[in-house]
Formats: structure tokens, C-alpha cells, sequence
């Protein structure tokens, strides 16, 4: 027979437990309430904060490749859009699972919705970031093969395709080890990110890094001719 004293004991611990138990969607609410994030892509991702409901998350989620793929947010021809919209969707794909791992991690198995909202400003830092050095790739050679070809000596086509191939590799480089991380702390500081590429290209990193690359293909290119001139006489 269980006394009034242990029942009462044993109800308040129930409500404790039921409380905690509801409270745990609550962080989820709260992180919600918090996220003032603009759309800026819209027609690519068809985003709305705040209000986009989990089915209109899961479609969305469903079809990024396809939307990314119709209308990426830098195009540079089909098949490096192809190549960019699928590096971003495995990325994408990669965040939710992450998240997933976390809520197991924290809240185990009761089943809380995630403790990060797919943002705006996920899809630029954590999907698109990541990616960023494949179109780069492109963008950087067609920028160097159309500048002033007498830089470098390269009044010669042949020539400035190598020079240029070598550049566009070494910035493409960067944007692969440094895009996202540079983003995450562009977030961090409070700055807005509008065009992801022209942001990083803003940053004396960026500056230090393409003339390094410059510098570094100009030197191979003339130790070649150096070695073809030795081998003639």
C-alpha cells in the first residue's frame, strides 16, 4: 500500500518527467524565434523562413538537384553546373545526416525535430561553400585567358592556355580549402552573404593566394623554356 506521502512524491516526479519530456521541442521553437536569416536565392530554392513547413522542407530537400540544376546560382555551362549541383546536394545531403546524428547524440531516440533549420544561411556556408572551387575552376581561366595577353608573354595562344589552366587550378585550390570556412566567419561576424564568390574574392587572402598562383605558373613556364633552349644548343 503506498502512502500519501510517497504518492505525492511519486506524482511530482511524474510531472518533472513529463515536463522535461515536452520541453525537449522547445529548444527547437526558441532557435526558430532567433533565425532572422533573408532569403536571397529564391527562385533557386524556393525558401521561405520561419514559415516553410516539414513536407514543403522535404520537397524542397527532394528536388535541390533538379531546381539547383535549372537555375544554379552560378552558371557557368552544363556540365559544370551538373558537377556543382551535385557536389552541393551530396553536401546537402551530408548536413541532414549530421544533423540526425546530433539530435541521436542529444536527445536519443525520442524523436525532436533538428536543433539547426535548413537556412539560407546553411545552404551558402555548408551546401554551396564546399562546392564553390568548381565553377571557380572555370570562372578564374576564362578571366585570365581573356585579360591583357601580354602579361606574362602571353601574346601566344598556346601559351596563355597553359599559363591560365595553371592559374585557374591554383585559385580553384583556394576556393576548395578556404570558401568555407571563410563564409563560416564572414556568419560569424554578422556580414550578410550575397555573392559568395565575389565575397571571398573581396578578402586579402584571396589577393595573396591568386598572385602567389600567378607567380608560381609563371616560374614553371619559364623553367621549361629554360630547359627547351638548353636542350638546342
Amino acid at each position: 500500500m503506498i502512502s500519501g506521502k510517497k504518492f505525492i512524491n511519486l506524482f511530482l516526479s511524474s510531472c518533472v518527467f513529463m515536463a522535461l519530456l515536452f520541453a525537449v521541442p522547445l529548444h527547437h521553437v526558441q532557435a526558430q524565434e532567433t533565425d532572422n536569416s533573408l532569403p536571397l536565392f529564391e527562385d533557386t530554392l524556393n525558401f521561405t523562413p520561419k514559415s516553410t513547413t516539414e513536407a514543403q522542407t522535404a520537397n524542397q530537400v527532394e528536388n535541390f538537384f533538379s531546381n539547383c540544376v535549372e537555375a544554379p546560382i552560378i552558371s557557368v555551362n552544363e556540365e559544370t553546373d551538373t558537377a556543382f549541383c551535385a557536389c552541393a546536394d551530396a553536401h546537402l545531403q551530408k548536413w541532414l545526416y549530421d544533423q540526425k546524428q546530433g539530435q541521436r547524440a542529444e536527445f536519443g531516440d525520442l524523436g525532436v525535430a533538428p536543433a539547426q533549420e535548413l537556412t539560407e544561411t546553411v545552404y551558402m556556408v555548408d551546401v554551396y561553400g564546399p562546392c564553390l572551387f568548381i565553377p571557380e575552376a572555370e570562372l578564374a581561366y576564362y578571366e585570365c585567358y581573356n585579360a591583357d595577353k601580354t602579361q606574362y608573354f602571353m601574346n601566344n595562344p598556346r601559351v596563355a592556355d597553359a599559363m591560365c589552366r595553371c592559374t585557374a587550378e591554383g585559385i580553384s585550390n583556394y576556393f576548395e580549402n578556404f570558401a568555407k570556412p571563410f563564409l563560416e566567419k564572414e556568419v560569424a561576424r554578422g556580414r550578410v552573404i550575397i555573392d559568395p564568390v565575389q565575397q571571398i574574392k573581396r578578402d586579402v587572402n584571396y589577393y595573396d593566394a591568386s598572385y602567389n598562383a600567378e607567380q608560381r605558373c609563371f616560374k614553371e613556364w619559364d623553367l621549361k623554356q629554360q630547359k627547351m633552349r638548353q636542350r638546342r644548343r
